[in-house]
């Protein structure tokens, strides 16, 4: 066994190299521990982990409790799973899993995020055991990642995303050898498994999480209980919401319908029928909120918002739904500082739809520099949701214009207004960009005269600050 910058703080404790067991009273890491022999927590032990962890040997049949601390980050990391009996969570930053780590008795959170990998599921997750359980999980503290749970009791599992807790709950499964894998998704998830794929009677899938829910061990069958929030994207009639899921072989979401609302400290609602009666899960995949009805908006889905200078002239602002529930108008407005804006126009929105719809609008009144654009959607209920800004940037050429043309032999060249109280060089370039003559013309008088004379019949141009205006000579 070996450590790194261990420091024991006891009234007594023995210490034994590559020993078979630890004993103290309390031990806290301030930097790195690695572990190759056989570290073990025993009856009324505490162990205070600032640092990171290490595991190359044996660090199983632990009592006491194991504190995460610190204001810094820590990984748990090494080739041997790590067991503790009671975990503490109470930190200021992250703990990182590169492992399997396992709880026996209780987990406490209480400040910090502990993360896992999604996608390494199979090796790097939270395993709380038959007898493990957990309290205190909130939008602060909770798993970032992959839980398992193993036994036969039923198990809320403490998952969340982005700083968002949302919970997903299992009935008791009818083994204790059996487990579930679970981890939670803050996106939408056409993209995986599209939306526009689903039973004919349901009106709409949520386009704002899912969770993944696997039974990954044994044969039981449990109810599925999923936790919704404000950040559910308008959830707004309970009973009339679904649970749904995504079924790999038929390829669409399938009805599992609702068992039951709860409405107390996590509100949640559960697989079943008429809002009131529970129904067992016989195969298990990603999970989400539908709808049977529009009064539970899951809302629009914005798939392209943009702006676009059109011919160096006008702004065209493009963007396109895929779905849209309930929506009543878009808004735009323009800024020219991205923090001061003004109503700039309104589009009527497509009120429910599942098919593509596509909006236009052109803004002809460009500022020089930068023009931003903000797009906000508005529910029939007064509802919205603002998108992010869209900017075009618009450098005004210089303005003149050039008569008669074709011309013989004089040309006038008409300054605008702007550019009338100064001198400018005027270049006349053939049809290769070769500059063929240069003219000094003062701008104060509005126009000057250009004389084409001695120059071959053919077509020429004239450039004034990089803006060039094409003329034939007869």
């Amino acid at each position: 066994m070996r450590f790194n910058l261990l420091k024991i703080l006891s009234t007594y404790h023995l210490l034994f190299v590559n020993a078979v067991i630890l004993v103290f009273t309390t031990a806290v890491s301030f930097s790195q521990v690695q572990n190759n022999g056989d570290l073990r927590m025993h009856g009324n032990s505490i162990i205070g982990l600032y640092g990171d962890f290490t595991n190359e040997g044996n660090f199983d049949n632990n009592q006491g409790d194991f504190y995460l601390v610190g204001d810094q980050g820590t990984f748990l990391n090494g080739s041997n799973y790590m067991q503790v009996e009671d975990l503490v969570v109470f930190k200021t930053d992250t703990t990182h899993l590169d492992q399997i780590f396992e709880i026996t008795g209780n987990t406490t959170f209480t400040a910090g995020v502990l993360k896992s990998d999604r996608t390494d599921m199979a090796t790097e997750y939270f395993h709380f055991t038959a007898s493990g359980n957990h309290s205190g999980a909130k939008d602060e503290s909770h798993v970032d990642g992959v839980v398992r749970k193993s036994g036969s009791d039923p198990f809320i599992f403490p998952v969340g995303h982005k700083g968002q807790k949302q919970t997903a709950r299992i009935s008791a499964p009818s083994n204790s050898t059996d487990h579930f894998t679970a981890y939670y998704v803050e996106e939408d998830p056409h993209s995986l498994y599209s939306r526009n794929q689903k039973e004919a009677h349901i009106s709409r899938i949520s386009a704002c999480e899912y969770w993944i829910i696997d039974r990954t061990g044994g044969s039981s069958n449990v109810s599925v209980e999923l936790e919704y929030d404000t950040n559910s994207c308008g959830l707004y009639v309970p009973c009339e919401a679904i649970v749904v899921r995504w079924d790999g072989t038929d390829t669409e979401w399938k009805d599992h319908g609702n068992g039951g609302v709860n409405e107390n400290i996590i509100e949640s609602i559960r697989t079943g029928n008429s809002c009131t009666n529970e129904e067992m899960v016989t195969t298990f995949s990603p999970f989400t909120f539908g709808s049977l009805t529009p009064n539970n908006p899951l809302p629009i889905t914005l798939t392209h918002f943009g702006a676009e200078l059109i011919d160096q002239s006008y702004g065209e602002l493009t963007w396109v739904t895929a779905t849209e529930i309930n929506n009543d108008y878009f808004i735009v407005e323009k800024s020219v500082d991205g923090i001061d804006w003004t109503y700039f126009g309104r589009m009527q929105g497509a009120g429910t739809s599942d098919h593509v719809n596509e909006y236009f609008m052109e803004d002809h009144q460009l500022v020089q520099g930068m023009n931003y654009y903000r797009l906000t959607q508005v529910d029939f209920d007064g509802k919205s949701e603002t998108f992010t800004p869209q900017v075009i940037y618009f450098e005004k050429g210089y303005d003149f214009s050039v008569y008669p043309n074709p011309t013989k032999n004089l040309l006038t060249v008409r300054f605008s207004s702007e550019h009338q109280n100064d001198s400018e060089k005027i270049e006349i370039l053939n049809t290769y960009g070769q500059v063929v003559q240069i003219v000094e013309a003062s701008t104060k008088s509005g126009t000057t005269e250009l004389s084409l004379e001695g120059l071959a019949s053919g077509a020429y141009y004239i450039r004034i600050n990089r803006e060039t205006r094409k003329v034939l000579k007869l």
